[in-house]
């Protein structure tokens, strides 16, 4: 059987300038809508990596307090001589040697990705977290952490408890 074109169709090559017109704007429309929701998916992706790293970070502490038989401190960095509650800018572990007296660093942790807001009204330079030898807290406090334009319960607050550890509670963005 023999298939016989249409006298009015064309060999078409490629898309009419009508049809770009269109695919464009279509393609414009998914973007601006898919953009905000990415951004979204990106910041709760990153509060999720990086809120899991300061937890190990005071597990450590607590094992450091074990092992060194003596009073462990987690504070902020010292930044331009500010004593704030920032902990954004990277935090350290620190001992009394009780030989020589003097504080040591033992772990230095720097930057966090993505510069999210973390703060604690209870720990600073000045008031450092303490850990004791058992593992446990002398002062009980809290911090704060999420990611500027974040939205929905993106928003990761710790609660440093008598035992040393912390309790993670997810919360609605500012």
């Amino acid at each position: 059987m023999i298939l016989m074109k249409p006298s009015n169709f064309k060999n078409q090559r490629g898309m009419t300038l009508i049809e770009l017109m269109a695919s464009t704007v279509i393609l414009a429309i998914i973007v601006s809508i898919a953009i905000p929701n990415m951004q979204s998916l990106l910041t709760s992706n990153s509060i999720k990596t990086v809120a899991p790293f300061f937890v190990k970070t005071i597990e450590l502490a607590r094992t450091e307090a074990r092992k060194y038989d003596s009073i462990v401190r987690v504070m902020p960095k010292f930044h331009n001589n500010d004593a704030s509650l920032d902990w954004s800018k990277g935090w350290l572990i620190e001992v009394t040697n009780p030989i020589t007296n003097l504080n040591e660093t033992l772990h230095t942790f720097e930057t966090l990705p993505g510069s999210p807001i973390f703060t604690s009204n209870t720990f600073s330079r000045n008031t450092p977290m303490q850990l004791l030898p058992n593992g446990q807290a002398v002062i009980l406090g809290n911090f704060d952490m999420y990611y500027q334009g974040c939205k929905g319960k993106q928003r990761i607050g710790y609660e440093l408890m008598v035992s040393g550890r912390l309790k993670k509670e997810t919360s609605v963005c500012p």
